[in-house]
């Protein structure tokens, strides 16, 4: 009898402690779920365009791999990566949805061509290109960019740019 209890004895610890392991697996198991779970990341998202503008988005995301991140989203590249910060960038061959909109190619201080959010007068610049000579320009070349040349595509964009290199001041 005595060997009888004995024996049911030690199985009910090695089953006690079978069970609190187990437990205890399970306890520790959950809270590395918590803990990755509640590892939020400022994701910045920096848009580059041709024409210089850079739109940045940021966003707050549960990123478990940034590896598994970048590889669903390969046009980005990683700049940069803190604690709580992921800086991405990618570059896009293309003219901003601004420059779409409302890009108008002008003049800036009488001769440097310039880029602008909407009319030169207003002198919103988005990008500054180069100084020009102005007595080489046609004289509707030379109207067509004091009151500003729309430009809303990058064919049109590259276009104006290489029209107007050839009279690009060398300013040594």
């Amino acid at each position: 009898m005595k060997k009888r209890l004995y024996i049911l004895l030690v199985l009910a610890c090695f089953s006690t402690g079978s069970f609190l392991s187990h437990t205890q697996a399970r306890a520790e198991e959950r809270k590395g779920i918590q803990v990755q779970a509640v590892s939020l990341s400022h994701i910045h998202m920096n848009t580059r365009y041709i024409d210089g503008i850079s739109i940045q988005k940021t966003m707050d995301k549960h990123v478990l791999s940034l590896k598994d991140f970048l590889h669903q989203h390969p046009q980005w590249t990683l700049i940069k990566k803190t604690k709580t910060d992921v800086f991405l960038e990618r570059k896009v061959d293309d003219l901003s949805p601004v420059s779409k909109a409302v890009g108008v190619l002008g003049l800036k201080n009488g001769n440097t061509l310039t880029l602008f959010n909407g009319s030169p007068e207003h002198n919103q610049i988005i990008q500054t290109f180069f100084q020009i000579d102005i007595h080489a320009l046609q004289a509707k070349d030379f109207n067509r960019l004091k009151t500003g040349i729309p430009i809303t595509n990058k064919e049109a964009y590259q276009n104006m740019l290489h029209l107007f290199a050839k009279y690009e001041v060398n300013v040594d």
